[in-house]
């Protein structure tokens, strides 16, 4: 038992060590995220189970806009380190592009009852997705490199310029992990943060259903999705991060049963406001971001589409921006109608 347990702490340290190595890929393309414990995941070596509780390191972050958990099991089985699990709605994986993960060996399945969508016909697999009754579902993906992961990675989100200010801490136990962690307490210690989320109930600013904030005014409606934001109640003309409208706006949509999409006047307010944001046309993203000079002041928005010098454009300002920017022959303007997840990113 000794030399495996000795061997078990060789595996976890490995696991460790491949956590570090995403979480500074992860801060490369700035995308937020926290490493946390899981204890639910039985640890084994040559099959045998050596301990049930022993965690094991598990970022959670989004790519894509999709909750991503990325897990580093302790193992010795041949050929794979871990796993990728994106939680998806339903209307989010009937829109999801399966050709990102044509190199991969993957699994679709409910969240609920675990029942498992697994076909190579995609539109056959969205189908039976549509016609079942879950609400939720998950893409798992084993991994056998960190190669693989960073692949992922790379196909699922888009490298940004600015950077963030990460809600999580680092607990008495050593544990690094995000604010609303297991409600507020450590998963490795239990110890409750300082930080925790405090709720009180309100009502939805836009369609008045009773609803839940923090302490801080932040929240979000479960029935309309408008987020809560102090700033955005007095302001309610005025387009603020992290909505994509103004509040008055959403008022008006909502009576007329029609989403919170921004139109391109209010996109570009999004940008102006957040300075980055991003949105989808036939399967590929658009980013813009704003670019200014080394005395900070503003001085063109650049247009991209992918890593290429040749796939970017720059414009001086947002009327440039309306009035001549193009997707392939057509204006942007014309086809905004017809784009999809405008965005921050």
């Amino acid at each position: 038992m000794k030399d495996k347990i000795l061997q078990l702490n060789k595996l976890y340290s490995s696991a460790l060590s491949l956590a570090d190595e995403i979480l500074k890929l992860l801060f490369s393309y700035h995308i937020e995220n926290a490493l946390s414990f899981n204890n639910q995941i039985p640890s084994r070596i040559d099959g045998e189970l050596i301990y049930r509780n022993y965690p094991i390191p598990v970022i959670t972050c989004r790519l894509h806009g999709y909750k991503t958990q990325i897990g580093f099991d302790l193992a010795t089985a041949t050929n794979y380190l871990g796993f990728i699990k994106f939680t998806l709605a339903k209307n989010e994986i009937l829109k999801f592009n399966f050709a990102k993960l044509n190199h991969f060996e993957f699994s679709v399945y409910s969240t609920d009852n675990h029942q498992f969508f697994d076909s190579m016909d995609t539109k056959e697999r969205k189908n039976n997705i549509k016609n079942s009754k879950s609400r939720e579902f998950r893409i798992k993906i084993d991994f056998s490199s960190p190669s693989q992961i960073e692949e992922i990675i790379r196909k699922m989100s888009v490298k940004r310029r600015g950077f963030f200010y990460a809600a999580r801490y680092t607990c008495a136990c050593g544990s690094y992990i995000t604010v609303n962690s297991q409600k507020g307490r450590c998963p490795v210690c239990g110890k409750e943060s300082s930080f925790k989320r405090i709720y009180r109930s309100c009502k939805c600013p836009v369609c008045k259903t009773n609803c839940i904030k923090d302490q801080y005014g932040n929240g979000e409606c479960n029935k309309c999705g408008w987020k809560f934001d102090v700033l955005g109640e007095k302001m309610k003309n005025d387009v603020l991060f992290p909505n994509l409208i103004s509040l008055n706006k959403a008022k008006q949509l909502y009576k007329e049963g029609k989403p919170f999409k921004p139109n391109l006047n209010e996109f570009m307010e999004m940008l102006y406001v957040y300075r980055e944001v991003v949105f989808s046309y036939k399967n590929k993203d658009f980013c813009l971001f704003l670019i200014h000079d080394k005395n900070k002041e503003l001085s063109k928005i650049e247009f991209s589409w992918g890593p290429n010098d040749d796939e970017v454009a720059y414009f001086k300002d947002k009327e440039d921006f309306i009035q001549n920017a193009k997707i392939d022959n057509e204006y942007v303007r014309d086809i905004w109608e017809k784009v999809e997840n405008p965005c921050y990113l």
